[in-house]
């Protein structure tokens, strides 16, 4: 949680303020108080308007009218306000309620370093390389900002749960932490302070802060502060002159690297240090890699010896220092005047011989006035041994010695009383506030040794004329400053008001740049750069005088600019779902990423803007617009990108399949034209489009055409030999099942295009009718092996075309010479062939499972009683079609025997064979030759269905496993009814009852006579998704495809959670016609292509557990006897 009592300020030597009731201020809800001190209380609070807990500091009513005060509350709020970093506690509001100021800030729930360190001890290497790493970052962007935090300190730092949050509270005098204080003042925290920072607050830049974080993070690895003392003033004088200890000797576990970035940090001279944050997150970062930081040693200060010899010498000087002070602090306690004598003095009138050292002492004070300081201790040591008789020669050099340094001082205070008045004459404040301060108490030690706080208590006072000029210099300022923050309250008034025209115009960069305070500007107005008013004068002017002004009318535009910024990103979201439907819709795909950037800029025409009129992107103006509108292209260039692949790859089957028909007929060229064709098609993308699947697409199609030139090369080889042969006997010749022996050829000009005849055969014949070994014989193709590489892949090729794979796989066995191209050619063919011989055997063994289950069947009892016509259905399906399969071949003669005596039987009726076949739970005729087949799958066995990887739960059929990817949904075997005869499945109306899971809806996909419907949940995996209705008729796999790849039309609502659900899907497979229904609302409807299949059949897939609780099935029905 925010820890504002590090910060609120200094309690009065009074004791504890109480604290009052809580303000009431409006839009906030203040509650428990977090911190209280001098200046003000700080309240855990909630924001109304959006339900969020804050930390408000409000400032003692009574404080009100410090200007100090109320001026360092506000600067802090709009200085805090500019900021925007995750590792920055950020300003919310300020304002002034009920003659109170107060200023919200974000509530970080969490403790701060400072009560970490106190109450688990320092935090090892690793955890401080997080917390300090982020934290640097933050420093960066308050130097990139312009801004010095001035008070980085393990106070100042809050942690939550995300990590390090950078804080300053800023209610309290200069630092006025609690502490460190002395009668009643305000000392600071001189523990982290740098030395230039003590010397003169004004000098204070970045790397005092980064002498800050040195500072903090030494403190949190090492488990105390680099430097100590018994008050501030030793703490101080060790920061400005002590040498720091080396981490190690302190904490042997902090590696040497990060030793070396804290010295680097903690060097006195500013130039020596990091220049920037950044320099030094990245050191920070080279030690958490176990990398040696960027620091040269001889750039280093030295660190305190550890030697015990040098532990003595210190102690030592500790000691004679504490006697000298002592010395001088009883000298200095007594009135300077009055002789203190021994109480057995015998007598006033007893003269003593002059002391030598006193005499010696008395001349050196009147040569070197400059040591009086150190006189006066030497003077007080020699008290203690001198006689009675020479006391009151003792007085009367101390009061030489005392003279001359009043002497001195009154000197000094004329020369400054001169120079005051010429600096605050030229509005030289910076420089007057520099001779009292620093020349001033730096020339009296010069000339006398004593520091300005020594002399009061050595009987010379000074603080009453320092006090005297400070405030002739403070009115002054005052004078100036009210000149001036007049002058500058009137040019922002201005600057205000040409924003709002600006705004008006929608030229909204322009408008918030009137608005942006820019500190080279303002010095540069008349009168202010005329004069240097210290830091915080000036930023109270800029801040109080410019600052107020500017950041109300930036708070007005900023609402202003929201309204329409959220309307054009609406705007933008419409636009672009609907050039996402456009771009779904096609092919052709319209180029969607492009028109979204076009719209946009005929958008802000249209209201009189343009893209250099909207706030600077990445400035401190939100532009949500730019964001989705950046989002949105890309979003869409990226479905963009896979939509056209999805159709170049679907073009490239498309093409593959136009080839498979133009190889049948052996026309090689029309393959090869085909491929070219589709490469052409390919160039149009190749600006709209990167990635490698293009190049492979179009080289692919490349590969494809050289191997059908290669082919029809080799037919042209054909026909030249035919021509050659004109005239001339042929020995054998094979035409299909034909041999022809000793034959004539009569070829033309061309026997490839116009064929040739042979004697005795009316009707020429065609070279693509000839057994493929014929046409290779034609050829002079001889041994393969012995073939230059170019044949030997046009015969793989041409052997593979014409389906015999083990043929073509031989010829592509021998090796030899092969150029790349070839080379790149054989593999692909090669690779083709092997595949082809695979897909050969495993549709082998397919057919031969099938024709097994088939036996099983046919030559059940069961069902040769139930349903004799489906026996013979499938007999004659046996016979015709699994004629190549070994088993049938042995039981032919069986089967057929089997089928007439089945035959000879008397048919049974349409609905007794519908019953018989599918087994329903309800049966009923619901028009001329349609009937409603009902199944409960309220069983393990439900009719004809077929469960596979589904499984009865006891309350239906369902998924027995989760699906882990798109790989094994395409493996998964759902339920399926085949819809054979006598049932036609022509029109078919199915009827689901099904059950989701808890969770969004992920995949169900139903197959339903030839067409395929897809219902997409949003949770399907696989980024943000939208439900949505895809429906087509290809093969399973292709359809799976466009699945996957995202397409379909989005749906408002699809399958609901956790619920029992209805879904209705309507077909018509010879108008290719459609209409899908869920819970009697319309999901989609339409026609495309016809599916084309042989055996229609329902069935499921789905990506998580669905359970199927009922189907209903309507379609027509075959007559009586078909």
């Amino acid at each position: 949680m925010n820890r504002p009592a590090d910060h609120s300020g200094t309690m009065d030597k009074s004791g504890p303020r109480p604290v009052p009731a809580p303000p009431s201020i409006p839009g906030y809800e203040l509650g428990e108080v977090l911190g209280r001190g001098a200046t003000g209380v700080v309240y855990r609070a909630r924001q109304l308007t959006v339900d969020r807990e804050v930390a408000i500091k409000v400032l003692h009513p009574e404080l009100t009218g410090n200007v100090r005060l109320v001026r360092r509350l506000q600067r802090e709020a709009k200085t805090t306000a500019r900021l925007a970093h995750p590792n920055v506690v950020s300003a919310i509001d300020m304002g002034r309620s009920g003659g109170t100021w107060w200023y919200a800030m974000e509530f970080v729930d969490g403790p701060s370093l400072a009560e970490r360190l106190r109450n688990d001890g320092p935090l090892r290497e690793r955890e401080a390389l997080r917390l300090f790493i982020p934290l640097c970052d933050a420093l960066e962007h308050l130097r990139e900002q312009g801004v010095v935090h001035r008070d980085v300190k393990p106070a100042n730092i809050l942690l939550d749960r995300s990590g390090a949050r950078l804080a300053d509270l800023g209610l309290a005098f200069i630092g006025d932490d609690p502490a460190f204080t002395t009668s009643g003042g305000t000392l600071g925290t001189p523990h982290y302070i740098s030395p230039e920072q003590a010397v003169d607050a004004s000098t204070a830049d970045i790397r005092s802060d980064i002498w800050s974080v040195g500072a903090t993070l030494f403190h949190a690895v090492c488990g105390r502060p680099p430097f100590s003392g018994g008050s501030a003033a030793e703490i101080l004088s060790a920061v400005l002159y002590g040498r720091i200890p080396d981490p190690r000797s302190l904490a042997p576990s902090v590696s040497r690297g990060l030793a070396l970035v804290l010295r680097k940090c903690l060097s006195r001279d500013p130039e020596d240090r990091y220049q920037t944050p950044l320099e030094l997150a990245e050191d920070l970062e080279r030690v958490r890699e176990r990398r040696s930081p960027n620091v040269r040693r001889s750039r280093l200060d030295p660190v305190a010896g550890a030697r015990r010899t040098r532990t003595i010498a210190i102690v030592a000087a500790a000691v004679v220092l504490e006697l000298a002070a002592f010395a001088l602090w009883s000298f200095l306690s007594s009135d300077g005047e009055a002789s203190i004598v021994p109480a057995n003095a015998s007598s006033a009138a007893s003269v003593a011989a002059p002391d030598p050292e006193l005499e010696e002492l008395a001349a050196r004070i009147a040569r070197e006035p400059s040591h009086a300081a150190q006189q006066l201790e030497e003077l007080a040591a020699l008290r203690a041994g001198l006689a009675p008789e020479l006391e009151e020669r003792w007085g009367q050099v101390k009061r030489e010695l005392l003279g001359r340094v009043r002497a001195t001082v009154r000197d000094e205070e004329a020369r400054i009383d001169a120079r005051l008045a010429e600096a605050c004459a030229a509005g030289d404040f910076v420089r007057a506030n520099a001779l009292l301060e620093r020349e001033f108490p730096g020339r009296i030690h010069d000339r006398t040794g004593f520091g300005v706080g020594e002399l009061e208590a050595a009987g010379v006072p000074v603080e009453t004329w320092r006090e005297k000029q400070r405030q002739l210099v403070s009115e002054r300022l005052a004078e100036v400053s009210g000149e001036l923050g007049r002058g500058l309250r009137a040019w922002s008034l201005k600057r205000a008001e040409e924003a709002a025209r600006l705004a008006e115009l929608h030229r909204w960069r322009e408008a918030f740049a009137q608005l942006t305070l820019d500190p080279e500007e303002i010095t540069a107005l008349p009168g202010f750069g005329e004069v240097r008013l210290p830091e915080a004068e000036r930023d109270g002017l800029i801040d109080g005088g410019v600052g107020a002004v500017l950041l109300e009318k930036r708070l007005e535009l900023v609402l202003r600019w929201r309204e329409l910024d959220d309307e054009l990103s609406r705007r933008v979201r419409q636009r672009a779902d609907t050039l996402e439907e456009e771009l779904l819709a096609g092919p052709p795909r319209p180029r969607a990423a492009e028109a979204l950037e076009r719209w946009f800029a005929l958008e802000l025409e249209a209201r009189g803007m343009a893209r250099e009129t909207l706030p600077e992107p990445g400035g401190s103006v939100a532009v949500a617009c730019l964001d989705v509108l950046e989002q949105r292209r890309g979003e869409l260039a990226s479905r963009e990108g896979e939509l056209l692949e999805s159709d170049a790859r679907a073009e490239f089957e498309k093409t593959k399949r136009l080839a498979r028909a133009s190889w049948s007929r052996r026309l090689p060229a029309g393959v090869a034209d085909l491929w070219r064709e589709y490469r052409a098609s390919l160039v149009p993308l190749e600006e709209r489009v990167s990635g490698g699947w293009l190049s492979d697409l179009r080289e692919l199609a490349l590969r494809r055409e050289r191997e059908a030139d290669l082919v029809r090369g080799l037919l042209v080889r054909a026909s030249d030999r035919v021509r050659a042969l004109d005239g001339r006997e042929l020995h054998e010749l094979r035409v299909g099942h034909i041999w022809y022996s000793d034959v004539r050829v009569h070829a033309g000009v061309d026997p490839l295009e116009d064929g040739f005849h042979i004697e005795g055969r009316e009707r020429a014949l065609d070279l693509r009718e000839l057994d493929a070994d014929q046409v290779l014989t034609l050829a002079g193709i001889g041994r393969v092996e012995e073939l230059p590489t170019a044949d030997r892949l046009a015969v793989a090729a041409f052997l593979f075309h014409e389906g015999d794979f083990e043929a073509a796989r031989e010829a592509l066995r021998p090796e030899g010479e092969r150029g790349e191209e070839l080379a790149m050619l054989e593999a692909d063919l090669e690779r083709r062939v092997f595949d082809a011989i695979e897909a050969e055997q495993a549709e082998r063994e397919k057919r031969r499972e099938e024709a097994s289950e088939y036996l099983e069947d046919v030559f059940d009892k069961e069902q040769q009683a139930r349903s004799p016509n489906n026996v013979v259905h499938r007999i004659d399906l046996l016979l015709d079609g699994y004629s190549d399969v070994t088993e049938v071949v042995l039981r032919r003669s069986e089967l057929r025997a089997l089928r007439d005596r089945l035959r000879s039987r008397p048919d049974p009726t349409p609905l007794e064979r519908i019953r018989s076949i599918f087994q329903p739970t309800e049966l009923e005729e619901v028009g001329q030759r349609r009937v409603r087949l009902g199944f409960d799958f309220d069983a393990e066995s439900v009719g004809a269905w077929k469960g596979r990887d589904w499984v009865f739960d006891g309350a239906g059929w369902i998924l027995d496993h989760e699906t882990p990817d798109w790989r094994s949904l395409r493996a998964q075997v759902g339920p399926e009814l085949r819809l054979e005869a006598p049932l036609d499945g022509e029109r078919v109306v199915l009827d689901l009852v099904i059950d989701t899971r808890p969770g969004p809806a992920q995949l169900l996909v139903v197959h339903a006579a030839g067409f395929h419907v897809a219902l997409v949940g949003a949770g399907l995996p696989g980024g943000e998704r939208t439900p949505r209705l895809l429906v087509g008729t290809e093969t399973r796999e292709s359809f799976l495809d466009r699945v996957q790849s995202g397409e379909g039309r989005a749906l408002e609502e699809g399958l609901a959670a956790e619920e029992t659900q209805r879904l209705r899907i309507t077909t018509n497979r010879r108008g290719g016609s459609w209409r899908v229904e869920l819970e009697g609302r319309l999901l989609g409807e339409g026609r495309m292509r016809a599916p084309r299949v042989d055996e229609p059949r329902v069935g499921f897939e789905s990506w998580e557990p669905i359970r199927i609780r009922r189907v209903v099935l309507e379609t027509g029905r075959a007559a009586k006897g078909q």
